[in-house]
C-alpha cells in the first residue's frame, strides 16, 4: 500500500487507479502483481526509480485490471532458524540431522493431510496494543469518540524515549522504540496539549494517515465534536479494516469454540456453501419434456419477473445448513474441510445447531461490545456489515517442500535464499556472480524419509567449495516434500524463529579460517623422523578439536515451501506446525504506531 501511495503521488494519480488482488505481509520479502488504468510504461520505469526498498517491473498492457478476489493463492518460502527438536543434547549434529529427518516427514505429512484452523493472522489484528478490533468495536458501538481516542493513542514509552533524546539523555536506552513512533507521540501529544494541528502534521510521518486524517478535521473549530465525520475522512479501505477486524476476532473466537466442542466431526446444522453442495431439495427436474414452438421451430423460453443474467446465490456467497438426513446418506460426500463459519453480519445465516449460541454469548459479553448478532445494520453504510463465510479448516495447496540446513552461530543473519530481486541483479550481471556450492540433498513424496548427508570432511569436495580442506563443507542438507483430508493433528513439531524470504536456492556457509597448526621444538632425545611424525600427528588433532568444537555450535534451520489460499494465512500454518515445540510465544513490540 505504501509502495502504491508513494506512485500515486509520484504520477500525480489517484490511488484509487492502482488496482491488486489481495494485499502482503509488509515484514515479508513479497512479490506481487498490480495493474494501473492508462499510464504508460515509461512513466512508471521513471516513478519506479524513486521507490525505497521497492522494485517494479514485467510490465505489459493488458484489457482489464485486477480486482480482489482475482488471487487463487499465495506462495511461501520460509526459514525457520534456530530449530530444536526433542532429541538427545548430547547427540553430534551428523545424528540429529539424521533424526530430525523422519519427524520433519512425519510433521508435513500430517501438515498436508489434516490441515489446520484457518485463523486469522495477527496482522490483521494490527501489531500494537491497541488492536485495529477495539477501534472496529467502538465504530460498531457508535461510540465513534472512543474509536477516535484509540486511533490517536500511543504508550508512554515512546513519549518518554522523545523527551529523553530531547534531553540528551544517554543513560535512558529505548531500543524497542522506533523513531517513526517517536515522532508519532510527540505529534499526538503536541496536538492534544495545544491544538496546532500544523505543528503536530509537520512531526508526524506521512505514512500514519488515518491520524493525519483526524488531526485536521478535529482541529477545526466547527468541528472539534464531529468524531463521525472525522472517522468518515479516513480512507474507506482503512476504515474497513478497523470493522473487518472485529468481524475477524470473533470468527476466531467462534472457531476455537467450535472446535473445542466437536473437534473434527460433522454435525447437522453446519453451514456448508451453495455452490459446492446444492440443497438436494430444490433440485427438482421437471417431469414434462414436451417444449412449445414457435412458427419458425425455434422453443419459446417464457421468461418470468424474477428471471435475471445473474442469480443473487451467483452474486453473494451462500451457504445452508446442513440436514440429518443429508448426513445418514451413503451418498454424502461433506467433509469437515467443507465445514464454514459466518463472519457476522445482516446477510448471513449462523449454524442451526450450538455453535450459534458462541456469537451470541461472546458477541454480548464486555470484551464482545454488548452487540446483538442479529442486528448488525447500522445507519453508516461502511459498518453496516453484510457477513461473509469462511472454512473452518484450511490446508496446503499441492506439496510442501522442505529442507534441513546446518549453519554455524556466525549464520544468524545470513540469507539462506535467493529473493526475485537477488535473481534479477544476478541476471543483469550476465550469471557472473558466484553461485552456490554442491548441497547434500534427497528427495521424498508423500511423507517419505529423506536421505539425509552429514558434513563432508573430503578435502576435493571442500576445496571445490572454495573452503579450507581442513573445514567440513558448508552445512548438512535434507529435502523432503509432503503432498496432501481430518482435523489439525497433534503430532510433533518444531520450535523456531520464523522468517519469510523468498523463493530461490540455498547459500553455501560462510568460509571459515583456516586454522594455524603449531610446530614442536626438536628434543635430543628424539629423532627427526619422530619429531616428525608427533608435529604431523599433533597438527591433525588440534585441527579436528577445533572443527568439533565448532560443529557443536551449530544450529538447525528448516526452510520450507508452500502455496495456501488466498485468505489463508502463513502464520496460521506455522503455528500448526510448531505447537508442540514450546515455541515462544510472540510478543508485541513497536511497529508503526499504537503500542
Amino acid at each position: 500500500m505504501e509502495a502504491i501511495s508513494h506512485l500515486a503521488r509520484t504520477l500525480k494519480l489517484r490511488p484509487q487507479l492502482f488496482q491488486f488482488a489481495g494485499t502482503k505481509d509488509r515484514r515479508g520479502i513479497t512479490v506481487q502483481r498490480a495493474s494501473v488504468y492508462r499510464v504508460q510504461i515509461e512513466k512508471l520505469i521513471a516513478a519506479g526509480k524513486t521507490l525505497k526498498q521497492s522494485r517494479i517491473g514485467n510490465f505489459e498492457y493488458c484489457p482489464h485490471g485486477l480486482q480482489l478476489g482475482d488471487l487463487l493463492g499465495n506462495q511461501f518460502l520460509i526459514t525457520l532458524r534456530d530449530c530444536h527438536f526433542q532429541l538427545d543434547d548430547d547427540l553430534d549434529l551428523e545424528n540429529k540431522i539424521e533424526q530430525a529427518s523422519p519427524i520433519l516427514s512425519s510433521v508435513f505429512e500430517n501438515f498436508s493431510l489434516h490441515g489446520f484452523l484457518n485463523y486469522f493472522g495477527l496482522q490483521r489484528f494490527g501489531s500494537f496494543s491497541t488492536g485495529t478490533h477495539t477501534i472496529g468495536r467502538s465504530m460498531l458501538q457508535g461510540d465513534f469518540k472512543s474509536a477516535c481516542e484509540a486511533i490517536l493513542s500511543f504508550h508512554p514509552s515512546a513519549l518518554a524515549a522523545q523527551q529523553d533524546s530531547a534531553q540528551q539523555d544517554s543513560t535512558v536506552i529505548h531500543d524497542d522504540v522506533g523513531r517513526d513512533d517517536i515522532a508519532r507521540a510527540s505529534a499526538i501529544q503536541a496536538f492534544k496539549a495545544t491544538g496546532d494541528s500544523k505543528r503536530a502534521l509537520d512531526q508526524l510521518p506521512r505514512k500514519f494517515s488515518a491520524e493525519a486524517c483526524l488531526i485536521r478535521h478535529l482541529s477545526r473549530s466547527d468541528h472539534r465534536n464531529d468524531y463521525l465525520g472525522a472517522l468518515q475522512t479516513i480512507n474507506r479501505n482503512l476504515r474497513l479494516m478497523y470493522v473487518h477486524a472485529y468481524q475477524s476476532l470473533v470468527w476466531n473466537i467462534a472457531a476455537t469454540a467450535r472446535w473445542r466442542a466437536h473437534g473434527g466431526r460433522v454435525l447437522p446444522g453446519d453451514l456448508v456453501l451453495i455452490t459446492e453442495h446444492p440443497d438436494p431439495s430444490t433440485q427438482s427436474i421437471s417431469d414434462d419434456t414436451t417444449t412449445q414452438v414457435d412458427q419458425d421451430g425455434e422453443p419459446i423460453v417464457a421468461a418470468e419477473a424474477s428471471d435475471r443474467a445473474y442469480t443473487t446465490d451467483e452474486i453473494f456467497t451462500r451457504a445452508r445448513p446442513i440436514t440429518e438426513a443429508e448426513l445418514a446418506s451413503s451418498d454424502c460426500k461433506i467433509s469437515i474441510f467443507d465445514i464454514v463459519l459466518p463472519l457476522p453480519g445482516y446477510d448471513i445465516l449462523y449454524p442451526a445447531n450450538d455453535s450459534a449460541n458462541i456469537y451470541e454469548e461472546f458477541m454480548g459479553s464486555e470484551e464482545g461490545g454488548k452487540l446483538d448478532p442479529h442486528d448488525m445494520r447500522r445507519k453508516w453504510k461502511d459498518v453496516s456489515l453484510s457477513g461473509s463465510y469462511r472454512k473452518l479448516l484450511a490446508k496446503p495447496l499441492g506439496k510442501v517442500e522442505w529442507q534441513i540446513k546446518a549453519y554455524g552461530a556466525q549464520g544468524d543473519d545470513e540469507q539462506f535464499v535467493e529473493t526475485d530481486l537477488d535473481k534479477l541483479e544476478k541476471a543483469k550481471l550476465g550469471g557472473r556472480q558466484q553461485p552456490p556450492g554442491p548441497q547434500h540433498q534427497g528427495n521424498a513424496t508423500n511423507g517419505d524419509s529423506a536421505k539425509v548427508q552429514g558434513p563432508s570432511n573430503d578435502a576435493a569436495s571442500a576445496k571445490t567449495q572454495g573452503l579450507n580442506d581442513s573445514v567440513p563443507t558448508a552445512g548438512s542438507v535434507a529435502s523432503s516434500s509432503a503432498a496432501g483430508p481430518d482435523p489439525p493433528s497433534e503430532e510433533t513439531g518444531l520450535d523456531g524463529h520464523a522468517t519469510k524470504e523468498s523463493d530461490g536456492a540455498l547459500q553455501p556457509e560462510k568460509d571459515v579460517p583456516k586454522s594455524e597448526a603449531g610446530h614442536l621444538k626438536e628434543k635430543d632425545n628424539i629423532a627427526p623422523e619422530q619429531h616428525d611424525t608427533n608435529a604431523t600427528s599433533s597438527s591433525s588433532s588440534n585441527k579436528n578439536n577445533q572443527v568439533t568444537e565448532e560443529r557443536k555450535n551449530d544450529k538447525i534451520a528448516v526452510i520450507l515451501k508452500m502455496r495456501l489460499g488466498s485468505s489463508t494465512y502463513a502464520t496460521m500454518a506455522l503455528r500448526e506446525l510448531m505447537k508442540e515445540g514450546g515455541v515462544r510465544t510472540w510478543k508485541v513490540e513497536y511497529g508503526g504506531g499504537r503500542r
